[in-house]
């Protein structure tokens, strides 16, 4: 019976669509998970062009995120003065995955007082007046979807956050969640880990195979 159940499971996989599961990669950290490096600049002046990929943002700063005048818990990693100053941020990444394989794509963001974000040079996402250090996210699938540039290309999120005055704090992160397929043996396609269900599966044939060893 137990082998019974084993044979099926692959069956029943390939006549749902042929996917092992969902994985979900982690493009952009935020502080909360580990944190990512950014090159930043804090400008009183209004910069344009900034966002594309294209900008040559060499003469900037790297700084760890979250940036901010306040400790908040640890997580403020480079100082932002906020007040007049603006805080400019750039992050490059590439995407091994291919877009139609995409389920969903997750802004995951702490800001204090508002903010601009864009990918790769377009707008995606902005928030006036938070004034809060709470982490929120926000359904991005669209957008990133449509502007995203595959196949190991360069990409580049752009923020610009802008302080009131008192605390200031940004942070911002980016979590793609994709299809993991199996109609080529493919595994999971972030940096070669492996999904629960792959892992199930692999098990699953070790035990067949121990199973058949044994009556024969």
């Amino acid at each position: 019976m137990v082998m019974s159940v084993w044979v099926v499971l692959p069956i029943m996989l390939l006549a749902t669509g042929g996917a092992f599961g969902m994985d979900s990669i982690r493009l952009i950290a935020t502080a909360r998970d580990g944190g990512s490096t950014w090159k930043y600049l804090e400008s009183d002046r209004r910069m344009t062009s900034w966002m594309g990929v294209s900008f040559n943002d060499k003469k900037w700063k790297s700084g760890s995120a979250g940036f901010g005048n306040r400790n908040n818990g640890g997580l403020t990693k480079t100082p932002w003065s906020g007040g007049r100053k603006d805080l400019y941020l750039r992050k490059e990444f590439k995407c091994d995955f291919k877009v139609k394989d995409i389920e969903k794509v997750e802004l995951r963001y702490a800001i204090d007082d508002s903010v601009e974000i864009w990918l790769n040079g377009k707008p995606i996402f902005s928030m006036e007046f938070n004034g809060h250090y709470e982490y929120n996210t926000a359904d991005v699938t669209e957008e990133f979807r449509r502007l995203v540039r595959e196949s190991g290309r360069s990409n580049i999120v752009a923020v610009k956050a802008h302080d009131n005055g008192g605390e200031c704090y940004v942070d911002v992160g980016l979590v793609v969640t994709v299809e993991v397929l199996d109609d080529k043996g493919k595994k999971d396609v972030s940096k070669g880990r492996e999904s629960a269900m792959d892992k199930e599966i692999d098990k699953s044939q070790s035990i067949t195979k121990s199973q058949k060893d044994k009556t024969s």
